[in-house]
């Protein structure tokens, strides 16, 4: 329904534009009468009896108009609904191990613990803490993508994602840095993400309870 919708307001403007670009009576014989002067009396008379401002395809360019307007509202409503029942699925599974919110959330949580223990983890033990957020709940957020932008839309949406990505990349630096025996440069990286998970979470809080 979207792309006959579309279809149907591209056929209105073309049908509009080519209607409308004819010239009315009274505009043509003024312009005849410019070109030829040696009888622009008898011209002026014909155009003061045909005072129609308007072209013969009004009627036309009235039905392109209308079918733009059947088009457009095709083509939005389709697009409306399709972003109403996405918003509504995200809403209805809260609880659901496929909500960006919900993992966030819980990814935050554990966030919070290793924060709590960090200082006390060795390098086995950080790469160990940092594979079971990342499979647990980093990598189940990165394939919510696509909910996250139709929820919160492509501008807090996009934010949101700039911000777990990081956050992931932080991460990811945790682990290399703790293989590498560089136990400070880890929990400075560590502490980084949690920021970056922080301040996407900053954003989804007003966001979503609006929605």
């Amino acid at each position: 329904m979207k792309s006959i919708g579309f279809l149907i307001f591209v056929a209105g403007i073309i049908i509009a534009i080519s209607a409308g670009a004819k010239l009315s009576p009274s505009r043509l014989a003024l312009e005849n009468s410019e070109e030829s002067s040696d009888s622009s009396a008898s011209t002026g008379t014909a155009a003061e009896a045909s005072p129609a401002r308007f072209p013969d395809t009004v009627s036309v360019f009235a039905g392109g108009a209308v079918l733009c307007s059947i088009g457009l509202t095709l083509w939005w409503g389709v697009v409306r609904a399709e972003r109403d029942a996405a918003r509504s699925s995200a809403n209805d599974d809260s609880a659901s191990d496929n909500n960006p919110v919900t993992i966030l959330h819980q990814l935050q949580q554990g966030l919070t613990a290793m924060l709590n223990d960090l200082d006390e983890l060795n390098e086995s033990e950080l790469q160990l803490r940092i594979d079971s957020l990342i499979d647990s709940h980093v990598t189940p957020l990165a394939e919510t993508r696509h909910r996250i932008i139709d929820r919160f839309g492509m501008t807090q949406g996009s934010e949101i994602l700039v911000a777990t990505a990081y956050g992931e990349r932080m991460l990811n630096r945790v682990w290399s840095a703790a293989a590498d025996g560089y136990l400070d440069e880890a929990r400075s990286s560590f502490r980084e993400a949690a920021t970056a998970f922080d301040e996407a979470a900053a954003i989804i809080e007003p966001v979503g309870s609006a929605v």
